[in-house]
């Protein structure tokens, strides 16, 4: 399991929402999705004091 505290200047990346050039490294979502498959991600926003749980199914979170 990955617990991620979300940022507001990278929500979207730590959500897999945005696209990434090539020569950059990956997010911290693609790691855990697709370098590491961890079974579990999970990211909590301290603003709004909400979480969101994603399940690895396949290659990809949902």
């Amino acid at each position: 399991m990955v617990l991620d505290l979300l940022s507001p200047t990278t929500e979207k990346e730590d959500l897999g929402q945005s696209l990434r050039d090539t020569k950059q490294p990956p997010t911290k979502c693609q790691v855990s999705e697709q370098i590491l498959p961890v079974p579990y991600y999970i990211v909590f926003d301290r603003y709004t004091d909400t979480f969101k749980a994603f399940i690895l199914q396949g290659d990809c979170y949902t």
